[in-house]
């Protein structure tokens, strides 16, 4: 993906001071373009490779009135969210998310979804529990969602809010995993290849299998084979050393990429996962396999997005293509158990959004309760030191006394009043709102002086 000059290597700034204070209204927005909303042939062109992310959250978060970005590229899903401190309307997000993506509203209409607040936030939990994966309760989608905050934190892009929302999400996908049964009997996207393969030929320790790509899906599909009695399992990526590693852990054998064509004509079962870009399995290549010698039925799983293997290869004689959207058919049938337990899921999501929620509102008071609190400890500060200074003789215990005490009764003083002002942005407050807030509260710079009682 090529990003605009004008945004590439720009670190965004977040719209908090250097003490992490949201100043403004903070409103979160996402757009995705997922698995139930796009077949495979629209998401790999809004998947985003690892290499491209950084440039393309700080493509985002330079766009006017974003201040935080977060970008979650998976196989099954693009998504994209925003936090704005002035405000950031549906439409605005559609339009940074057409950006990043470099493709028009035309040819994302239809496509993607857009939420706002406490349903973007309860998507990002549900997503983080497997309730929104093509495989109901699947656990990889964890560690996509941890890498993502990384990534945003790396580039400058998550401030206070979006850090706190993934930390948060993980979270609540433990949570869920832990009081329902969603993950119970959990199936993979690694063990529906598995499964498919196993429907095909209904074993394969006969069968050579063809691993292409060493990534965390691949070695995963590798385990998953040898776990069901796969004995001769070759893996080849365009890194041989991650390939020897890989085949090391399975007692499987790895062969340089230059040699795909050679390995495409001894397997039965061929599955990719890779990053790249294009097609590496191509019409041409699998047609100068089969033109090396006898071509026996050959079983072609394509987990990754952008595709790995070109659509085409269909139409050769004894080669049977299987990719995303195929699998998402398979396991329909398989997931009514898990499914019965989204709406506790759902339950769960939506009760800690709305904590969320209440938390990312409050922030809009934040720098006032900051600013309230300062002054009074100020005023303490300076009635404490009156105070000593008139009664030279109190002793070192008798002053750490009046200090706690002088401590405790600010923090009971501003208890009542700042909870109940968090409890209103919560609510909604208006800029008036505030000002009038700011007015009731603030303290004149020098404070009236009562008279001191003298001796005369």
């Amino acid at each position: 993906m090529i990003l605009p000059a004008a945004v590439t290597g720009v670190k965004a700034t977040p719209p908090w001071g250097d003490g992490g204070e949201v100043h403004g209204q903070v409103n979160i927005s996402l757009v995705g373009v997922n698995h139930l909303t796009a077949g495979v042939a629209v998401r790999e062109r809004v998947a985003i490779a690892p290499r491209d992310l950084p440039s393309c959250l700080l493509a985002a978060a330079a766009c006017e009135g974003v201040g935080e970005a977060l970008l979650l590229s998976t196989c099954n899903r693009s998504e994209l969210y925003l936090v704005a401190a002035n405000g950031c309307c549906a439409a605005g997000a559609a339009h940074v998310y057409s950006l990043v993506h470099q493709l028009s509203p035309e040819q994302l209409c239809g496509h993607t979804y857009t939420l706002q607040d406490a349903e973007a936030v309860a998507h990002m939990f549900k997503v983080a529990a497997g309730a929104e994966s093509m495989v109901v309760g699947e656990t990889e989608i964890m560690g996509q969602l941890r890498r993502a905050v990384e990534a945003a934190r790396a580039a400058g892009t998550a401030g206070r809010v979006l850090s706190r929302l993934g930390d948060t999400a993980l979270a609540v996908g433990k949570r869920a995993r832990t009081e329902t049964a969603v993950d119970r009997g959990c199936v993979s996207v690694a063990s529906v290849a598995v499964r498919l393969a196993l429907q095909v030929f209904d074993e394969l320790a006969s069968r050579r299998v063809l691993i292409v790509g060493a990534g965390e899906l691949g070695a995963l599909v590798a385990r998953r084979m040898v776990d069901c009695g796969a004995g001769d399992v070759t893996i080849t990526t365009r890194t041989l050393s991650r390939a020897e590693a890989l085949a090391g852990d399975i007692g499987g054998r790895a062969v340089p990429f230059d040699r795909l064509v050679d390995e495409l004509l001894k397997a039965d079962i061929v599955v990719t996962s890779t990053g790249s870009s294009t097609p590496l399995v191509s019409v041409e290549r699998v047609e100068a396999a089969a033109g090396r010698g006898r071509r026996r039925p050959t079983l072609l799983i394509d987990l990754a997005v952008p595709r790995d293997v070109d659509p085409a290869v269909r139409a050769i004689d004894d080669v049977y293509l299987y990719d995303l959207d195929d699998l998402q058919r398979l396991v329909q049938d398989v997931e009514g158990r898990r499914c019965c337990e989204l709406p506790l899921v759902e339950a769960i999501a939506e009760e800690e959004a709305r904590r969320f929620m209440l938390w990312a509102k409050s922030q809009q008071v934040t720098p006032l309760v900051l600013q309230l609190r300062r002054q009074a400890d100020a005023i303490r500060a300076e009635e404490i030191g009156r105070l000593l200074a008139t009664t030279p003789d109190l002793t070192g215990k008798t002053e750490r006394a009046v200090h706690l005490m002088s401590k405790r009764l600010v923090r009971r003083l501003l208890q009542g009043p700042l909870e109940r002002l968090r409890l209103l942005a919560a609510e909604g407050l208006s800029e008036s709102d505030l000002s009038l807030i700011e007015e009731l509260f603030t303290l004149p710079d020098e404070a009236e002086e009562e008279e001191e009682p003298t001796d005369g």
